[in-house]
């Protein structure tokens, strides 16, 4: 009797984790042609994430402005034009 043990609880609230990877290799773009690669980004956190990817230089598709639910992966394709 009267025994008391305080627990401490704390709860973290549902958010995006968006794992991407920090560098995209192009290699050689020759003059006058168009380069392009792939990145995915994957929702590892428990809510949909939105992302904006902005760069006067390069052209996104599907387009800069994309979401990913949790759990899943996007795949947005980067296209370099040279002049």
């Amino acid at each position: 009797e009267g025994f008391r043990f305080n627990l401490k609880v704390e709860a973290l609230k549902p958010q995006p984790f968006i794992n991407f990877p920090n560098f995209l290799d192009l290699g050689y773009c020759q003059i006058n042609k168009s380069k392009e690669g792939k990145l995915a980004f994957t929702n590892e956190g428990r809510k949909e994430g939105a992302i904006t990817l902005k760069n006067d230089k390069l052209k996104f598709e599907p387009s800069n402005n994309i979401t990913v639910q949790p759990g899943q992966t996007q795949q947005v394709i980067v296209r370099y034009q040279t002049n």
